[in-house]
């Protein structure tokens, strides 16, 4: 029930605290409206990289030295757990990615084992071989070359 605006600030407050009581995850129905067994979570990433295209024709743009700032957001899909109300910590996720991250920041990609033809599809692949190991509830990432630009991958 919504009281009137003239209520002074406390009563708003303790209004505020009885209607909006978290619902506990254990009386939530699975399989209905408010079910949360299975949840998709994301992290996002970005990170600066010179590259060239060695295997494009000699007039193509991107067959010179060039650079990117690139966005990377990864996926993670699995289970609510009950007891902490997350899929994953996004602490976890942030010490996995970061040291995969930093072998590429202001980096020559071409220069990196297996990036040889760093293109965003290639990347992309490098970076799912990386964290999947590492991350088996990743689901799928993005790649965004550009701000209009990029690949999504999810393994298959």
């Amino acid at each position: 029930m919504i009281r009137p605006t003239t209520n002074s600030s406390d009563e708003r407050e303790e209004q505020f605290k009885t209607e909006h009581i978290p619902l506990p995850v254990e009386k939530i129905v699975p399989g209905s409206a408010c079910s949360l067994n299975t949840m998709e979570l994301f992290k996002q990433f970005t990170f600066d990289s010179a590259h060239f295209l060695p295997n494009v024709p000699p007039e193509h743009k991107c067959r010179g030295m060039h650079g990117h700032t690139y966005r990377l957001v990864v996926y993670f899909k699995g289970e609510l757990d009950k007891d902490l109300g997350w899929v994953m910590d996004f602490a976890v996720v942030k010490k996995v990615i970061n040291p995969i991250v930093n072998r590429l920041d202001h980096q020559v990609l071409n220069n990196i084992e297996g990036l040889e033809n760093p293109t965003c599809e290639l990347i992309a692949v490098w970076l799912w071989n990386q964290i999947k190991p590492q991350m088996p509830l990743l689901s799928k990432i993005e790649l965004h070359e550009t701000p209009t630009s990029g690949v999504v991958y999810d393994g298959t």
